[in-house]
């Protein structure tokens, strides 16, 4: 700045010591020239002060943030629950045993349940079996258990032998059924043991042997009514519920047959046992 006022300076004073060698000019130039020289202009350079290239600041490209994609939640699929298939229980078909028929002991009068009005009286079955005159009737047992039959090969042919019985025997006198005897095969023999709670020392039995059956009024499909005579008898006082006992008549029986189903047709089969379950009366007499 400096050097260029000097250099407008000494030009100026060159421009003054040129006009004293030259012709005289005309006024108004050595005025204007005189005044020029008498007020030296002083010419103030301003610093033109560059701006700044200020960086203009682009505004940050923001990540326009997307909004997130929210898995929409779809409902979830609950099993629609079927109410449960309950079964509608039938009643079970139990296969009611055809009941035994009672004695009204006291009445003297048969009571066959389930039995057609024509079944026989009391005198009509013991003259069927041929019981003998003079005896009576002491007691009467519902018997009920099953007749055990073997598998055996006889005379070239193949059958159901009775081999054993095995019955409880029961008063039904009072209001409830008691447990008097028990029914088994004993030595072969058809034997009936006294078995009381009531009279444990009470211990007579009597066995015998078939004298006559019938199935007039049984059937085909229930064992045949029968007539024992008994050759045995144990007892050891007169009191005692077997004591004297000489004949047993087994009537009103239900079942108690061997099943045809059941094979006994070949040596493989001997030896098979088969229960047969039956249900009867038996009625003892002195």
């Amino acid at each position: 700045m400096k050097f260029e006022v000097s250099m407008i300076l000494v030009a100026a004073a060159f421009a003054g010591f040129s006009a004293v060698g030259a012709a005289p000019a005309p006024e108004s130039s050595s005025v204007e020239l005189a005044s020029e020289t008498a007020t030296p202009t002083t010419t103030t350079v301003v610093e033109t002060h560059k701006t700044h290239k200020t960086k203009s600041h682009k505004p940050h490209k923001t990540k326009s943030h997307k909004p997130h994609k929210t898995k929409s939640h779809r409902p979830h699929k609950t099993k629609s629950h079927k109410p449960h298939k309950t079964k509608s229980h039938k009643p079970r078909k139990t296969k009611t045993p055809t009941p035994a028929p009672s004695v009204a002991v006291a009445a003297g009068i048969l009571e066959a349940n389930n039995t057609p009005n024509n079944q026989p009286n009391q005198t009509t079955i013991e003259t069927s079996l041929r019981l003998p005159k003079g005896l009576n009737r002491k007691s009467v047992l519902h018997g009920q258990g099953h007749q055990i039959y073997t598998c055996t090969r006889a005379n070239n042919r193949y059958q159901w032998v009775l081999t054993n019985v095995e019955a409880k025997l029961k008063s039904v006198v009072g209001k409830k059924p008691r447990h008097v005897a028990d029914h088994k095969f004993v030595s072969g023999l058809p034997t009936f043991i006294h078995n009381d709670a009531r009279t444990p020392q009470d211990v007579s039995r009597i066995s015998g042997k078939v004298n006559a059956t019938v199935t007039t009024f049984s059937g085909l499909n229930n064992l045949p009514w029968a007539l024992l005579k008994v050759t045995n008898n144990t007892f050891a006082k007169p009191t005692d519920y077997f004591a004297n006992t000489r004949y047993v008549i087994r009537a009103f029986t239900d079942r108690g047959l061997p099943n045809p189903r059941k094979k006994c047709e070949k040596a493989s089969h001997v030896g098979n046992v088969y229960p047969s379950f039956y249900r009867a009366e038996y009625w003892f007499y002195v």
